[in-house]
């Protein structure tokens, strides 16, 4: 068991499931020249380093990660397989707390369930973006603070009151993180939320703005919302819809797509939404 060994065994009970490049970008830095070269010519990297393969399969084999069979549907009758994703067991988190002193109970593995594929790809994507802005700031020589992910969140969140809903909203956002001093909240869309439920999750966050609970849990006063979206379009109608919750374009949104998910592309171009485009139900078209 090397070093190296427990660092993965970390980030992926960090992140909660992550595939073979995000360990790659993460635990090799060496390839990072090659995934940066390939994605800026706009290619997809044929490199990844043999021994990630070799520690994956030992870690799996030691019965400390597990493997999670994935397939996207192309079509009725179409599957494409997708690189699997791992996920820590327990005898893992007893690896971690042992090497760095830690407590398992405050350590989360994954119990063996069937899930859905929705629920599967929406937590490789959180992974997904652990993974490259992780790397990305180790590039730098910068760190990720702070980070936990929603199935660590959803053991304790807070809730807030607000007078367009009859029950308290939660504030449970996908991951959050620290960096440079800033509180920030993850949302992950993969246009399989309704918009409605953005209302619901914009006006939350509104509400706990400043509020006594989050100064408590987070010791801030604001923070800021970092939406990943599929596509342009997507970012627009979300944007939209916290435009209408909040009178206009919030500056506490960054909006970016999913294929900047990368640890060369990450920090580039967030988008801060000073204005959106707004359907016209009289010609069809759209205006500022």
């Amino acid at each position: 068991m090397t070093d190296r060994d427990i660092a993965i065994l970390a980030s992926i009970e960090a992140a909660h499931y992550l595939t073979i490049e995000h360990l790659q970008w993460l635990h090799w830095p060496t390839v990072r020249a090659q995934f940066r070269a390939a994605r800026e010519a706009g290619a997809q990297s044929g490199y990844g380093p043999s021994k990630s393969y070799e520690r994956a399969r030992f870690l799996v084999n030691a019965g400390l990660i597990t493997p999670i069979i994935r397939a996207a549907n192309r079509g009725e009758t179409t599957f494409a397989r997708l690189r699997n994703a791992f996920c820590i067991t327990e005898r893992g988190c007893e690896m971690i707390a042992g090497r760095y002193g830690l407590s398992v109970e405050n350590l989360l593995y994954e119990a063996r369930r069937e899930q859905s594929l929705l629920t599967l790809e929406h937590g490789v994507a959180i992974g997904t973006f652990y993974a490259a802005l992780r790397s990305e700031l180790e590039y730098r020589g910068l760190r990720l603070d702070g980070w936990m992910v929603d199935h660590r969140l959803s053991r304790d969140y807070d809730t807030v009151e607000v007078a367009q809903d009859s029950r308290p909203l939660p504030v449970l956002p996908d991951a959050t993180f620290t960096l440079d001093g800033t509180r920030y909240f993850v949302e992950i869309d993969r246009a399989t939320t309704r918009l409605s439920q953005w209302v619901k999750r914009a006006r939350a966050l509104k509400a706990y703005t400043h509020s006594a609970a989050l100064k408590r849990r987070y010791g801030v006063d604001t923070f800021v919302v970092l939406v990943v979206a599929p596509s342009a379009e997507r970012v627009q109608a979300i944007a939209r819809t916290v435009a209408g919750v909040n009178l206009d374009p919030s500056p506490a949104y960054r909006f970016t797509t999913e294929d900047r998910l990368h640890p060369s592309t990450i920090r580039r171009r967030w988008q801060m939404v000073t204005s959106v485009s707004w359907p016209d139900r009289h010609h069809g078209g759209a205006h500022r």
